[in-house]
């Protein structure tokens, strides 16, 4: 409440001030070309005080405009109260102003006093205090529009902003019922295959769940973090896949401080798994590389698979798509998911987001 009331004097002060200024320059100059001219002492005491009066008077002037406001069904009476409520001050304004600049004139000049004076140049000259009350009241309804605008557009962007992050957790925890789903599948197979792998995968599954709760409210990590996640989550693929699964990393150590989307490369490698490694036998690999390029982060996971389905049989999982979505809400047009083929055979996913440090 003091922070608004300050603020509001502020304004005040700072406005009448100007005007102050603005006028007494303006009245030196042009009383000298009309060939009478005024010394700069009388121009600023004539200005300064009409200004001042208007100071301790725009107070009052703004809370007839707050007590009497122009609503639906009272525009009309709101309108008579405050043509005389202007009037009223405005004649207290003139006459006030008049008292101060003749005492001045006196004081300083030796001009006779006179009260009929003061009467009449109140009575003649008052009608400008009238425009003065309806700009004032003019100037605080166009500045509380322009607050209750400043205030909508905050809350939609805080809307908007609670929102897309609403959204992001949603795709985030699509993708790890997701991926658990896939872990306790294959789990359960081995169950009976080798139960002594499936207890290996178990404990290595629990080490990753536990890494992922404490990440879980994170919309970005590191890239470091992001590799060390991977690292768990392939390391069950591994045992697995046994030895016919090779994956190989290139990632510059200037770059494992970058920032980037929580579980962004799981989803990739885990399609990389389902549609290469699995979909063949012998051998197979899956490379991840970053790179730093133009101003962008670019992040690429390559198999050795069959490549990429015919368009007949392109359809993307939940994993893709979600990982799509994320990126164009936390990025927008800025960062892309691109799928093609490897020269050397296989499926080339590429991430491109900005790059950006915390």
């Amino acid at each position: 409440m003091s922070n608004g009331l300050s603020t509001r004097w502020r304004y005040i002060l700072g406005g009448w001030g100007v005007y102050a200024m603005y006028m007494s320059i303006t009245s030196y100059v042009v009383n000298a070309r009309l060939g009478q001219p005024i010394t700069l002492a009388t121009a600023i005491a004539a200005d300064f005080s009409y200004s001042a009066v208007w100071v301790l008077l725009t107070p009052v002037v703004l809370w007839l405009v707050h007590q009497y406001r122009f609503e639906k069904g009272r525009q009309y009476k709101v309108f008579l109260l405050h043509l005389g409520a202007s009037v009223l001050i405005a004649l207290l304004h003139k006459a006030v102003h008049g008292v101060l600049y003749s005492v001045f004139r006196l004081l300083v000049e030796g001009q006779p006093f006179s009260w009929e004076l003061q009467y009449r140049a109140t009575l003649a000259y008052f009608d400008y205090g009238i425009q003065v009350y309806w700009i004032i009241l003019l100037l605080d309804y166009l500045l509380e529009y322009y607050n209750r605008f400043r205030e909508k557009e905050l809350r939609a962007s805080q809307l908007e902003s609670q929102l897309a992050h609403s959204q992001l957790n949603a795709l985030k925890m699509q993708l790890q019922p997701h991926f658990l789903f896939n872990t306790l599948n294959a789990i359960s197979v081995l169950i009976k295959k080798d139960p002594g792998v499936a207890r290996t995968m178990l404990g290595k599954l629990s080490d990753l769940l536990r890494f992922t709760l404490e990440n879980v409210t994170s919309q970005e990590i590191s890239l470091r973090v992001e590799m060390d996640y991977l690292e768990r989550y392939l390391s069950i693929e591994k045992t697995r896949f046994e030895d016919r699964l090779t994956v190989k990393t290139n990632i510059p150590s200037e770059l494992l401080h970058a920032q980037v989307p929580t579980m962004i490369l799981q989803p990739l490698v885990e399609n990389a798994i389902k549609h290469g490694v699995a979909q063949q036998r012998g051998p197979a690999s899956i490379e991840v590389h970053a790179n730093r390029h133009n101003g962008a982060l670019l992040l690429q996971v390559i198999d050795n698979g069959k490549g990429l389905p015919t368009a007949e049989h392109l359809r993307e999982g939940v994993g893709l798509t979600n990982t799509r979505a994320r990126l164009n809400r936390l990025y927008g047009s800025a960062s892309s998911l691109e799928l093609s083929e490897s020269p050397t055979g296989g499926v080339v996913a590429q991430i491109t987001i900005p790059w950006h440090e915390q």
